[in-house]
């Protein structure tokens, strides 16, 4: 709990003694304390909920990526190649002999406190899981590579955790051969990178 009476001798000069003096105080001077002490709630409660959703960001992006790496373990590993089933195959494969698990524990949307919504491919399985949350991220920018996707989203539920995300290729060597002359010099061609799926171009029922 932070302490509000220093940080209101620090805001404005008051003599605390003469609240407890004989002659009191006006009822002008209790109307201005309360709204600084109101004005001062208001910008700790403030600052400690941006704190909040931060570090709930932070775990939705690790979390997130702990289903993605799972999935990609899955089917890694698989003889034929083929994607979960359901999450719940990431903590109990029912094609393992032993059960193997890939996920340590469901994790729960640290955003909304559910179930994370799981992502199904038609012609796959399970590809990934999102968030169900509607609410505006307040990280937008500078992402992982991996998380490159989550660019400039307007809701955390567009924050696809899906394998075999598209990758940005920077550069591809080439020769290049100016007009006149015969030598070759190595360039770098830039490349497109493919676009990124949307929360429209996907499904959260399996087929």
């Amino acid at each position: 709990m932070v302490p509000f009476q220093p940080i209101l001798k620090r805001m404005v000069k008051f003599n605390w003694n003469t609240v407890a003096g004989r002659d009191g105080f006006s009822y002008l001077s209790l109307m201005a304390l309360i709204v600084i002490i109101g004005i001062s709630l208001t910008g700790v409660a403030y600052q400690w909920k941006t704190v909040a959703k931060r570090e709930k960001e932070k775990e939705l992006l690790f979390r997130g990526n702990e289903f993605r790496f799972a999935i990609t373990q899955y089917k890694n590993l698989n003889p034929l190649k083929r994607y979960p089933h359901s999450v719940e195959d990431l903590i109990k494969d029912p094609n393992s002999p032993d059960s193997k698990r890939y996920l340590r524990k469901l994790y729960k949307d640290p955003i909304t406190g559910g179930e994370f919504v799981p992502i199904f491919d038609p012609a796959k399985g399970l590809i990934g899981v999102r968030s169900g949350s509607t609410e505006k991220p307040l990280k937008t920018s500078h992402f992982k590579v991996i998380d490159r996707c989550f660019e400039d989203k307007q809701q955390y539920r567009e924050w696809l955790f899906i394998v075999e995300m598209p990758l940005v290729v920077q550069a591809i060597a080439r020769p290049i051969t100016t007009p006149g002359s015969e030598s070759a010099n190595t360039g770098a061609v830039p490349l497109l990178a493919p676009p990124c799926p949307t929360i429209g171009s996907i499904t959260d029922e399996p087929k």
